[in-house]
């Protein structure tokens, strides 16, 4: 029924760059999320439709990825907070696989939950990783997230020697979900 344009919400296709395309910026979407709450709505899920296509195997196989993010909402008791924590695991680039740079955990939230985290996670982050730091970067600035965790590897990555590409490194997510 309504459609908002030019909102921002995620880093975009992002060409030539270590950025990593299409990734939420969190800000917008904990707004978003508070938004909703106010009104009574919470979310149940957020789904991704799309995928890669081949457009044109004549010329070269040329790969299109399509991604359609939705939120699913429902009704909720109004006395549900409207504060929202957004945390995300962000893979690398193409440009990072080859520099071998490592991942990153990104927040967004309550002041006070971000404070709590900066101190408590990246202590039981470096237990498993020492080099994990605490701080924005030119592509995760504060206008984007609350907060940033780099030289954070919490899955395998795309070329690690294993089946399953991006499968968690159970000692190092456990941290995360404690």
């Amino acid at each position: 029924d309504v459609a908002w344009r030019k909102t921002k919400m995620t880093s975009g296709p992002q060409m030539i760059t270590q950025d990593r395309k299409w990734f939420p910026i969190q800000k917008h979407v904990v707004a978003l999320l508070d938004c909703f709450a106010k009104h009574s709505w919470s979310p149940d899920a957020c789904m991704n439709f799309g995928g890669i296509f081949d457009t044109s195997p004549e010329r070269g196989h040329v790969w299109l990825e399509y991604n359609w993010p939705v939120l699913l909402l429902h009704k909720s008791d109004p006395a549900y907070t409207s504060e929202h924590f957004v945390l995300s695991i962000k893979g690398e680039t193409v440009l990072q696989v080859l520099d071998r740079q490592p991942q990153k955990l990104v927040a967004t939230g309550p002041q006070s939950t971000i404070e709590v985290l900066t101190g408590s996670l990246t202590e039981r982050l470096r237990e498993f990783a020492p080099e994990v730091q605490v701080g924005f970067d030119e592509y995760d600035t504060s206008e984007k997230c609350d907060a940033l965790w780099t030289n954070v590897s919490v899955t395998h990555g795309p070329d690690d020697e294993i089946t399953y590409p991006y499968f968690p490194r159970g000692k190092r997510l456990l941290p995360v979900l404690e």
